[in-house]
């Protein structure tokens, strides 16, 4: 857990070796920089990661999420994605986890609309956390699937279901949650619905001790590779040429160092 102070988490601007605390902007870049991959892939139809909300904001409603994409966002574009997937801090600032939509509008075509809960630290008090946020994507279905009735299925992944966090490292978790979701969602969730239903252990090629040293510096170098797309382009745009970062990017790499 983190100081509940968000003025002192955003005054850290950048990422080193040393575990600091990711902000919004630090999320949000992320999720652009995966568009941006998926795009160059031909596969942007298939995920789209909205920018990080907090809890309040995810609590007012499905219009204003989708507006808060932009007025430039192609609303059509988005539900039609076959997963949504929504990066969340809490009010406080002080941690981050990831709700994963699967087959938004699949009623018509007979499919099921999943929900995934992924959170890198279980607490017994999130169970009241999480329950706002199911009611807010139950409307949000109901929203996209209009002229069709049918159920939605709920999935809560967190301790022995993902790799879990040893340190303050919530938003590299979501990362790296992210960063697989992107690589094979249905390896990921699948591996999610089995733990729910078979109390399987989900198995990840990484060696829990390595684990979180090596998640920072690939983020860290991440930031620095972004920085210097920016540095020889200008700005890094989308396929549909907006920009992808409303600011500068160097100042997210402002310090970092792998030597």
């Amino acid at each position: 857990m983190q100081e509940n102070t968000a003025a002192a988490k955003e005054n850290i601007p950048h990422v080193s070796r040393e575990i600091h605390w990711l902000t919004i902007s630090h999320i949000r870049l992320f999720c652009l920089y995966l568009r941006l991959n998926l795009s160059r892939r031909d596969r942007s139809g298939e995920i789209y990661f909205f920018c990080p909300l907090t809890v309040n904001e995810l609590e007012e409603g499905w219009e204003l999420i989708l507006d808060s994409e932009g007025p430039q966002s192609d609303k059509n574009h988005i539900l039609a994605a076959h997963y949504l997937v929504f990066p969340i801090v809490t009010n406080e600032n002080d941690h981050w986890f990831t709700v994963i939509v699967s087959s938004p509008g699949g009623l018509a075509s007979g499919q099921t609309p999943t929900v995934y809960i992924l959170d890198s630290s279980w607490f017994e008090w999130k169970k009241k956390l999480y329950q706002p946020i199911k009611q807010v994507i139950i409307g949000a279905m109901g929203s996209i699937n209009a002229t069709q009735r049918g159920t939605i299925r709920f999935y809560e992944a967190t301790e022995g279901t993902l790799p879990q966090q040893s340190k303050q490292l919530c938003g590299y978790y979501l990362m790296l949650y992210l960063e697989l979701l992107a690589a094979d969602p249905d390896a990921l969730l699948t591996r999610v619905r089995d733990f729910n239903t078979a109390k399987t252990r989900m198995d990840y090629l990484f060696e829990p001790g390595k684990m979180d040293g090596e998640l920072v510096e690939r983020i860290a170098e991440l930031i620095k590779e972004l920085q210097h797309a920016e540095q020889k382009q200008g700005r890094l745009v989308t396929e549909s040429g907006r920009p992808m970062f409303d600011g500068d990017l160097g100042y997210l790499a402002r310090g970092v160092s792998l030597a």
